[in-house]
């Protein structure tokens, strides 16, 4: 295992900036991933870790050492594609097993390593077979498979699972962790898909036009986001956000003081963020509203609510099913409420 660290990384094209000194510390064994929507870079971040893409500034370095000029080959990398880049006419021994045996390994040793991946990822009985007659979550195994026998100083995963269905990309997503868990490896991964980048990472880097927002455990993103960009992003359904005038210790929301609890705030307008699963169905709640329509989801119902002149989703207990025209009562604890400036939609 290695480390890897940004310093400063810049990528332009023909004049345009498109990643802005990119700054990143990735510790032996952890698994990062950076996830963003489409367009934000961080695809061509991993690419630029790999050897892929030029860097325009800044360096990158593992375990200390500068690799900018470095091919990816000398980088001693291994990265697993979305279309799994398999040799269709070899099988999945000799897909494995082709980068050892290209490196010069000898036949006893290509074998070992090639049986060792297998029997880490379950593929076993599938050696022998050639990638159009496997599954799309055996051939994602079997290129996991071709990364993990070179033994490689870091791991870069490029959106693997996205062409996946989702009961596949559940399954896969539970054997990354397994594995990661069993042999934890220095991994960079790359999503647009916030429930991967949740429940795959030790840290979620998340990105926004070539910049990071902000990096931190799955529960610090989602409990404390550091604007609200990372609030809007990460969370499903998505964070209500809204603008509304502050008095005191309270905030307004369709006529009715909603307290802050401890929160100090100086500005007279901010904007509120409250989290759909955060808003109570309370038959004392101080804020009332009129269901406008109701989508059941099984284990949870998700409400839209009309509070005054403004709709909220609300997320509810499966068990809960107001009607649409439904007048029905919320409540907020004070202290899962997010405060934004107004202006600069940083965290207050």
């Amino acid at each position: 295992m290695s480390t890897l660290t940004l310093r400063g990384v810049k990528k332009s094209y023909s004049g345009t900036q498109v990643l802005h000194s990119v700054d990143l510390d990735v510790a032996e064994g952890e698994f990062v991933v950076l996830v963003g929507p489409s367009g934000c870079g961080k695809s061509t971040l991993l690419r630029m870790i790999a050897g892929l893409e030029d860097i325009t500034e800044g360096d990158v370095l593992i375990d200390g050492k500068v690799v900018n000029a470095a091919s990816p080959k000398e980088r001693n990398i291994a990265m697993v594609f979305q279309n799994y880049a398999l040799y269709p006419h070899m099988s999945v021994r000799e897909n494995i097993g082709i980068n050892l045996k290209i490196a010069g390994l000898s036949k006893d040793e290509v074998e070992k390593r090639v049986l060792d991946a297998a029997k880490l990822l379950n593929i076993q009985p599938y050696l022998d077979r050639r990638p159009g007659q496997l599954s799309g979550g055996q051939r994602q195994r079997v290129a996991m498979g071709r990364a993990i026998v070179r033994n490689p100083a870091v791991f870069l995963f490029d959106e693997p699972l996205s062409n996946l269905d989702a009961k596949l990309r559940v399954q896969m997503r539970s054997e990354i962790k397994a594995l990661q868990t069993k042999t934890p490896r220095t991994s960079i991964y790359v999503t647009h898909d916030q429930t991967e980048a949740m429940t795959l990472a030790d840290r979620v880097v998340i990105m926004n036009s070539g910049r990071i927002e902000q990096i931190g455990s799955a529960m610090e993103v989602y409990s404390k986001p550091t604007n609200v960009f990372v609030a809007s992003f990460i969370g499903s359904p998505a964070m209500n956000i809204f603008e509304t005038s502050i008095t005191g210790s309270s905030f307004d929301l369709g006529g009715t003081p909603v307290s802050l609890g401890t929160k100090s705030v100086a500005a007279q307008t901010a904007l509120i963020g409250l989290r759909p699963e955060h808003i109570l169905l309370d038959a004392n709640g101080p804020i009332s509203g009129e269901v406008q329509f109701v989508e059941p989801m099984g284990a949870q119902t998700q409400l839209n609510v009309r509070v005054g002149s403004r709709d909220l989703v609300v997320v509810c207990a499966g068990t809960a099913m107001p009607v649409p025209g439904e007048i029905i009562r919320l409540a907020v604890d004070p202290e899962l409420i997010h405060v934004f400036d107004a202006q600069s939609s940083q965290r207050i």
